[in-house]
């Protein structure tokens, strides 16, 4: 297989793996233009049909997610930027 194809193969196979761990405890949309390297939007899942219509009118993302797989070793380094931390108060929403 080319470099090339290697490439998208990792991509996809990196971005199915991220989607799968997130969707367990966030609502996730995929970003099509990858725009600063964003592939998943997340949000948090609303605990009541009422609390999501009440939130309608704006759009609230809790993170933004890149996602990252290597065949082998490789190293990734992440700028500062691109690794911010803010904690937020409202409690997590994570069925079971």
């Amino acid at each position: 297989m080319s470099e090339l194809g290697i490439q998208e193969k990792n991509g996809n196979i990196g971005e199915s793996l991220t989607l799968a761990l997130l969707l367990k405890h966030f609502w996730v949309m995929k970003r099509t233009p990858d725009v600063d390297g964003a592939d998943f939007l997340v949000q948090l899942q609303h605990s009541s049909l009422e609390k999501l219509r009440a939130s309608n009118s704006e759009i609230q993302v809790l993170g933004i997610v890149q996602s990252k797989y290597f065949q082998e070793k490789n190293e990734v380094k992440v700028h500062r930027q691109y690794a911010r931390i803010q904690i937020i108060s409202a409690p997590l929403m994570v069925k079971r």
